[in-house]
Parts: structure tokens; C-alpha cells; sequence
């Protein structure tokens, strides 16, 4: 894939901005702090995504004074050419168009438009929250599995509807209320094997890739091993049955893939509590970097890669061993500088608020 333009209108800091890029080079985009890097790269993504990897939020990515955002942007993907409009809107929905037909199913973009951020907060994949872990696993497998998206936006949609149910039937429940919480915990255990089974496929194809990423980058052959933990034995459905007193109590469901969490353990350790942050950050960016490769192996398509102001995060020789490990297709860094031994690259450069070497 290749993003060719973007264009932004009241987006963050920029009142407006247009830009080419050359599918096939490494572009730098320098200038110092507050100049609005980042912006462009999370544009990029956003066009892409129709989200941000900064913010769940919408609306701090308008302009202030701006009523609305519109993103725009132009790539080539799977041998098509398509145009993919977004507007934020403060006061109203949002709209997302492609080739100008407006679309409201956003679970198959991370399938069509492949695109992989590396950026300094990649570090909360390894010692934060599970969720920041099975968010990882969910957009590795969506990028090279475009049924998988459909399956969790369904997975999502059931447990709401599981919970607002609990919620509404308190502590006593008839048998009325029994019955149509068996049928809500069937649909459910369905949709949530579907996606164990998945995600544990997609992290078998991915460990070897993360092996040979972390050995290619830190130089050293320590072992690297990967276990889903389940929230649950047994079956799914069996155990929604064997927690569903506790399950009313609380008002929430307490087992299933949104409660599971994948462990990373490096020679042996936890890396999430038991390595260095050096080694934490080493490992976030080879967990980014696999993904990049597995859809490349997978599909056949190069994503997109977006590096955040992360050269100034590793030391030379990390750095140096990072860029040879990336992909071949187009790359974008953020940043103050470029880092030594780096050639054949186009440089943007923003000083207050304009750019100079753009085309």
C-alpha cells in the first residue's frame, strides 16, 4: 500500500495542508517540538483508519474554533486507487466517504489499507493493562484477516447486549429472564471461541516473527515466548454458567476474550514486571515490526509504516538495525534529526507551521 496525498482542514494544528509523497521512499518529517509532526502522521493513519493511535477522543482532533475536521487522503492498495474522505464533525456525526460513497463499516479498513504505528507509547503493550495487549493481537489478525473484524464487531455487540440485560434484571432473575439470558450466553460463547481460536492462530504465525525481529534488532538470541491466558477453562459456555451469580452481582460479564490477556516472556521473565525498560521498549517496537511483517507474508500487501519520534527512544546501533529490518514499502519517521548512515531519503521539514521540501 502507498498513501500518494494527503490533505488536512482544521485538523489539530493545522488550518490547512496539502502534500504529496513518493510511494517508494523513506520520508523524514522534521522540525522541533510543538511543530506538528505528529499530526501529520496520525492524518495519515486517520485517513486510513478512521482513527487515531493518539486518542480515542474526537473532538481535540478539530481545530480550535473549527466546527469540523476533514481528512483526506489518496492511496494505492491491492492494485486499486482510492480516495478516502473523513469529516469530524463537532456537532454532528461523523462521515467517512470512499471513492465518494459514503460507508458506515469501518471493520474491514484495517484489511483493505494496512498501516502499522510505531510510536513512544507502544511501550503500555508490554507493561500496562491487558487491554493494551489484546488490542495488539486484534489489529494483527484484522490487518491479514478481514472476516475477523466482522467477527469481533459481533463479539462486541453481544457482550453490550449481554451486560445491559444483567443490568436490567438485578439480582433475582425469573425464569423468563433465565431463558433469555441462556440464548444471549450461547450467542456469545459462540462469537468468543471463534476469536480465541483466531487470536491464538495469529500468535503462532506471529511468533516466529518476533523472535527473529528481536534478535535482528538487540543483537542478542535470548528467548522470546508467547501464551494466551484465557479468563476461563472448560468452554465458554459452560463457564458463563458457572459464573453467572457472580456475573448478576456485578452487573458485567467477567470471562471471555475481552478479559484475556496474552503473556510475553523474555529467557523466561515476564517482561510486563521482571525486564528492563530498555528491553520493554525493544520488545514493543519488535511486537510492531512482526505485525508489519506478517501482513507482508500473509497478504502479499507492504502496510504502511508510521515511525513516531521513536529514534531518539534506542541507541544508535538499535536504530540503525531497526530501519534494516523494516519493510520495503513506503515509510514515514517523525523527528528532530536523521539518524547517521541513513541515504536515498526525502526530507519534509516544518518551521513555523510551514512546510518546505514537500511536493
Amino acid at each position: 500500500m502507498y498513501v500518494e496525498k494527503l490533505s488536512l482542514v482544521d485538523f489539530r494544528n493545522w488550518s490547512e495542508l496539502n502534500i504529496g509523497f513518493q510511494s517508494d521512499k523513506l520520508t523524514f518529517i522534521l522540525g522541533d517540538n510543538a511543530q506538528g509532526k505528529t499530526n501529520i502522521l496520525e492524518g495519515i493513519y486517520f485517513g486510513a483508519r478512521h482513527k487515531s493511535f493518539r486518542s480515542s477522543e474526537r473532538l481535540p482532533l478539530i481545530r480550535d474554533g473549527a466546527e469540523q475536521s476533514i481528512i483526506r487522503i489518496e492511496v494505492l492498495s491491492r492494485d486499486r486507487r482510492r480516495t478516502i474522505a473523513s469529516q469530524i464533525n463537532r456537532y454532528s456525526r461523523d462521515r467517512v466517504l470512499i471513492n465518494g460513497k459514503q460507508t458506515v463499516r469501518f471493520d474491514g479498513l484495517l484489511y483493505d489499507f494496512p498501516m502499522v504505528v510505531f510510536q513512544p507509547d507502544d511501550l503500555s503493550i508490554i507493561k500496562d493493562s491487558p487491554s493494551y495487549r489484546r488490542s495488539y493481537i486484534d489489529e494483527a489478525v484484522e490487518s491479514v484477516d478481514v472476516q475477523y473484524g466482522q467477527l469481533s464487531s459481533q463479539y462486541d455487540r453481544l457482550l453490550r447486549q449481554r451486560n445491559n440485560l444483567l443490568r436490567s434484571i438485578g439480582n433475582r432473575p425469573g425464569p423468563s429472564e433465565i431463558l433469555t439470558l441462556d440464548v444471549w450466553d450461547e450467542q456469545l460463547s459462540d462469537a468468543a471461541e471463534k476469536i480465541t481460536l483466531r487470536r491464538k492462530e495469529g500468535l503462532e504465525e506471529l511468533s516466529d516473527f518476533i523472535l527473529s525481529s528481536y534478535r535482528r534488532i538487540s543483537g542478542d538470541n535470548k528467548r522470546i515466548e508467547l501464551q494466551y491466558a484465557q479468563s476461563w477453562s472448560d468452554s465458554v459456555l459452560s463457564s458463563l454458567r458457572k459464573t453467572r451469580e457472580n456475573d448478576l452481582r456485578k452487573q458485567s460479564t467477567g470471562i471471555g476474550p475481552h478479559r484475556d490477556d496474552i503473556v510475553i516472556n523474555l529467557d523466561g521473565f515476564n517482561s510486563r514486571n521482571s525486564v528492563s525498560q530498555g528491553e520493554q521498549r525493544t520488545l514493543a517496537v519488535v511486537l510492531k515490526l512482526a505485525s508489519a511483517t506478517m501482513i507482508e507474508k500473509v497478504t502479499g500487501e507492504t502496510p504502511v509504516v508510521l515511525l513516531d519520534d521513536i529514534v531518539s527512544e534506542f541507541d544508535s546501533k538499535r536504530v540503525t538495525r531497526l530501519f534494516e529490518s523494516l519493510p520495503s514499502g513506503q515509510i514515514f519517521v517523525s523527528g528532530t534529526f536523521i539518524p547517521d548512515g541513513l541515504s536515498g531519503s526525502v526530507v519534509v521539514e516544518i518551521e513555523r507551521g510551514t512546510l518546505h521540501g514537500a511536493s
